[in-house]
């Protein structure tokens, strides 16, 4: 009984001590959260692999010899050099082909000269055939009038001899040949032939000159997507044939993360739901490059001695931090979602029999202030830097503040001063 009393005195007295020692140096500054209320489901955590979105193996649609590496020219020692779409990668020798667009060149030019020409002359002609249709057709008309007259003439009365008459007649016939053939040839020279010929030549010799344009295009191999050249598999001045492959380029923006996840696990994902990825990286470095993806896929066959399934998660990486190879940690949804009381991460206080937090509430003496509660809890499904609580013998709702920074040496009923800067966001 003895020892009880002189126990509870000594609690007393440091109860007292902690009292004084807080009136002499003041509240703890400590930041706070709002305690929040989300749906969660339960996580677990897979052993993953990142990739690159898309990779592709850039080959060489002609012969020839290469020229120069045009990506690293700045550094030629680099081999993890960042392209984008379009972006020359390497150039192949043109001096042949190069005079050969200057051939063609040359004979599209002699074609359009051509065309011209004749878009300049075809009017006159057809001017010329309409003259002289019109001419031969005024002359047949007085032939024939000429012969019908003297026909008369020779079967009335024979004024005229038969040699006049019959001469009247061939000159009238003479005359319709005439006119049949201007009428021909103004019909040939009205159909444009001439022109329809030219512009014909011409479309043939621009063909010509686009293939020889896309041969030269091709001969500068191009990326084919933004990302980045991790490998070269030839040299300048080292002669490659259709085909052949020049650079390796990876796309790591978007970059694909897959998590094996062992098969009883595998009915409880779905795609679109959310994961979040942390890149094997230690310390500072995997906090900075840890993200938040979607899955976007579940591979429907299992590697055959783990006995996982591969699941695709697709994450943003503007800057670039996670890398084709590296290993990560993923969190994954393994369950249905609940509404569940969520605390920041940092508000949780390990190292004792159970975890617990401190809750910033009024101070009883004077409402104004605020001392720390401290409560016991038990941990649930997180939620990225927010993890489900439930108070042990208690009770935690929406809206109490938490502490979350500060309250490393918190002591039950520690007057804080309350801050918000730096604390946790909301979970997306």
């Amino acid at each position: 009984m003895h020892l009880r009393i002189l126990s509870g005195g000594t609690l007393l007295l440091a109860m007292i001590a902690a009292q004084q020692a807080s009136a002499q140096f003041g509240p703890s500054t400590v930041v706070v959260s709002e305690v929040i209320e989300r749906p969660v489901a339960p996580v677990q955590n897979f052993v993953a692999a990142v990739t690159p979105l898309r990779k592709s193996i850039v080959g060489t649609a002609v012969p020839g010899r290469v020229e120069q590496f045009l990506y690293d020219e700045n550094d030629p020692e680099t081999k993890l050099t960042y392209v984008q779409k379009g972006q020359a990668l390497a150039n192949l020798r043109e001096g042949t082909v190069r005079i050969k667009v200057d051939e063609a060149t040359a004979q599209r030019d002699l074609r359009q000269a051509e065309l011209d020409e004749v878009q300049v002359t075809h009017p006159k002609l057809v001017e010329q055939a309409q003259a002289r249709l019109k001419a031969a057709t005024e002359g047949y008309q007085f032939a024939r009038n000429q012969y019908e007259r003297n026909r008369r003439l020779y079967e009335q009365n024979r004024s005229i001899s038969l040699e006049e008459m019959e001469r009247s007649r061939a000159a009238a016939f003479t005359a319709e040949q005439e006119f049949r053939a201007a009428d021909i040839n103004l019909a040939i020279v009205q159909r444009e032939d001439a022109i329809l010929k030219a512009q014909a030549r011409l479309a043939e010799a621009e063909a010509v000159l686009r293939e020889l344009n896309d041969r030269v295009e091709k001969y500068t191999i191009r990326a084919p997507f933004d990302g980045f050249v991790v490998a070269e598999h030839t040299e300048v001045g080292e002669w490659v044939q259709e085909g052949d492959p020049i650079a390796d380029v990876v796309q790591l923006h978007p970059v694909e993360v897959r998590a094996f996840v062992p098969e009883k696990y595998i009915a409880q994902l779905q795609v679109g739901g959310m994961a979040h990825v942390v890149p094997n990286l230690g310390g500072g470095a995997a906090e900075r490059a840890a993200t938040t993806g979607k899955v976007t896929g579940i591979v429907a066959e299992a590697v055959t001695r783990s006995r996982t399934f591969p699941v695709k998660i697709q994450v943003n990486n503007p800057d670039h931090l996670l890398k084709a190879g590296m290993l990560a940690e993923v969190t994954l949804e393994v369950g249905e979602r609940r509404p569940a009381t969520l605390v920041p991460k940092d508000a949780l206080v390990l190292g004792g029999r159970a975890p617990r937090i401190f809750l910033a509430v009024p101070d009883p003496d004077d409402p104004k202030k605020h001392v720390a509660k401290p409560m016991t809890v038990e941990q649930g499904a997180s939620l990225g830097r927010w993890i489900a609580v439930t108070a042990v013998g208690d009770e935690i709702i929406a809206g109490d503040l938490v502490v979350e920074k500060g309250n490393e040496r918190l002591r039950p009923g520690a007057p804080l001063a309350l801050s918000t800067e730096g604390a946790t966001p909301l979970p997306e």
